[in-house]
């Protein structure tokens, strides 16, 4: 029995250690097809940087850089439209990121220009609707608690200066008895 509770034991650990160093290959991999991406913007390869930025997005990198350089491409080939889009979908990650903060302001410093005002308008409103969404969450939450107030408060107790009557039963109640 204990042999093969250890056996069990044995695949569950590999199973987890083996899931575990998948997802690491292919965050590596994500990374580095990033970096790609990268490289190809800053050489000017416009298509080569927009198929690298599209796959990673694709594959669900988390980073929000990589939709504002798939939307700088975007730009760089007079496709405003998309590189708004982009910017903006850049923009709601980034705002919605709770555990992550990605070092956005200081991948775009090279960034200038009319595509980094559309950039930063897209970050500015992303935050602003973020900002909203908690607001409005925070004010529904204190009109509830307002509207239950109510139940949740107990009476107050007499004060110490009242006193509450006690009265034996009297004999006409019928309560005590006579032997």
């Amino acid at each position: 029995m204990a042999r093969i509770r250890t056996a069990v034991m044995v695949a569950c650990v590999t199973l987890l250690c083996t899931s575990a160093g998948a997802a690491q290959v292919k965050a590596n991999q994500l990374n580095e097809r990033y970096s790609q991406g990268l490289h190809a913007y800053y050489a000017g390869q416009w298509e080569a940087a927009h198929d690298a930025f599209s796959e990673v997005i694709k594959a669900g990198f988390q980073n929000p850089c990589c939709h504002y350089f798939r939307g700088m491409v975007s730009y760089q080939q007079g496709d405003k439209q998309s590189a708004q889009q982009d910017f903006h979908a850049g923009a709601a990650r980034e705002a919605n990121a709770i555990r992550q903060k990605f070092p956005i302001s200081k991948a775009l410093e090279r960034v200038q220009g009319g595509a980094r005002v559309m950039i930063e308008r897209a970050r500015l409103q992303a935050r602003l609707t973020v900002l909203q969404k908690r607001l409005a969450r925070e004010k529904q939450r204190y009109e509830d608690l307002v509207r239950n107030e109510a139940k949740v408060v107990r009476k107050a107790a007499p004060g110490p200066g009242a006193c509450l009557l006690y009265t034996s039963p009297s004999p006409r109640d019928g309560l005590l008895y006579r032997m």
